[in-house]
């Protein structure tokens, strides 16, 4: 089961099963291949929308301008997380430890919310009032959406606590 603590060296660490690891640089991977290869899939939309909807010329010339440099910063976004999660073989019961220091977490905290966002578009999800049919073949990818969440989350929480420790001034003298 995965956990996020903070060390004493202020940095992030996560625990990961094998299979959660492996899966995390699986997506890694087909992410980085999405913005490389497909620019007409759905998901590409959600990965990269207008910059101004009201505007077309304008949000033409930001695309024209700004979106490679977008999608490089997505895909080495994909590839930190490849690099820290690919795992070769394990023994039976061992974890797979990742550390994240400064340079790390943004990277981390992108991509996951490119690979949740991905995961919406396969499953249907607008917002948060959108239902999605229980009978749909795509609900299997429900739990792995929900866990991405979870743990972009204690990223957060991790990379918050760090920031309040920062903030207190130590009172031992």
């Amino acid at each position: 089961m995965t956990s996020v603590q903070v060390t004493d060296a202020g940095r992030i660490r996560i625990d990961f099963e094998p299979d959660e690891a492996s899966m995390l640089a699986d997506l890694a991977g087909q992410i980085a291949e999405l913005i490389t290869d497909a620019p007409h899939d759905s998901a590409f939309t959600r990965l990269f929308p207008p910059a101004y909807r009201d505007d077309s010329a304008a949000a033409a010339e930001f695309e024209r301008f700004e979106r490679a440099g977008l999608a490089e910063g997505k895909v080495n976004a994909a590839r930190t997380v490849h690099a820290a999660a690919s795992v070769g073989e394990l023994d039976p019961g061992e974890i797979v430890e990742v550390e994240l220091d400064d340079d790390d977490i943004w990277p981390w905290l992108t991509h996951l919310t490119d690979v949740r966002s991905v995961l919406a578009d396969r499953l249907g999800i607008e917002d948060d009032d959108s239902e999605i049919e229980p009978d749909d073949e795509l609900l299997t990818l429900l739990p792995l959406y929900d866990w991405l969440g979870w743990l972009q989350g204690a990223i957060i929480a991790a990379l918050e606590s760090l920031h309040e420790a920062a903030a207190t001034p130590d009172t031992q003298d």
